[in-house]
C-alpha cells in the first residue's frame, strides 16, 4: 500500500513553476499594456457588436455571417457566461495562454530554456499585444495554431490516438 498517497511530490510540483511564472508575467505585460494604453483609441469594436448582435437576436444572429464566426462565437459565449467583463477576460485568455503553449512548444522541441525565451518574447511583442487588446482574431487564431501544434507534437510522442486521448 502506498503511504504517499495524498502527498505532493517536489519533483512534480516544481514542473508547473516555470509556467506559472509565465503566465504571471504575460498577465503583468498586459495588464500594464491594459492600463496604460487602452485609452487611447485601438480598440476594434466590430467583434463584439457582434457577439452582442447575436445574444439579442438569437445565435443565428443578424448580418454576422460572412465575417470571422468562430471569433465572433468565441466572443458572445464568453459575453453570456461573463456578462461585461467578457471582453477583458478574452483579451486576458488569449494573451496569456498563448505564451504559456510557446513554453510548452519550445520546452517540447529544445529544451526549457528555449521555451522561456520563446514565450518571453511573444509575451513582449509590441503587435500582439495591440491584437490582443483590440479584439481582433489574429490572437484567437495564434492559439488555436499552438494548440495544435502541442497536440500534434504530443500525438507524435505517443504514436496514436488512443495514448493521446488518455493523456489528455
Amino acid at each position: 500500500m502506498n503511504k504517499n498517497k495524498g502527498v505532493i511530490n517536489m519533483k512534480d510540483s516544481g514542473k508547473l513553476v516555470i509556467p506559472i511564472f509565465i503566465f504571471i508575467f504575460s498577465l503583468s505585460i498586459f495588464c500594464l499594456y491594459y492600463f496604460k494604453f487602452m485609452n487611447q483609441g485601438f480598440i476594434f469594436i466590430k467583434y463584439p457588436f457582434l457577439a452582442q448582435n447575436i445574444l439579442k437576436s438569437g445565435w443565428l444572429g443578424n448580418n454576422v455571417f460572412g465575417d470571422n464566426l468562430l471569433y465572433i462565437y468565441f466572443h458572445a459565449i464568453l459575453l453570456n457566461m461573463f456578462g461585461e467583463h467578457a471582453l477583458t477576460s478574452a483579451r486576458i485568455i488569449q494573451f496569456i495562454l498563448g505564451s504559456v503553449l510557446t513554453y510548452f512548444i519550445g520546452k517540447k522541441l529544445f529544451n526549457s530554456k528555449v521555451g522561456i525565451v520563446a514565450s518571453v518574447i511573444q509575451a513582449l511583442y509590441g503587435t500582439l499585444i495591440i491584437y490582443a487588446g483590440s479584439f481582433l482574431p489574429e490572437t484567437l487564431i495564434i492559439f488555436f495554431n499552438l494548440f495544435g501544434i502541442l497536440y500534434l507534437l504530443k500525438f507524435e510522442e505517443n504514436k496514436g490516438l488512443i495514448n493521446l486521448s488518455m493523456q489528455l
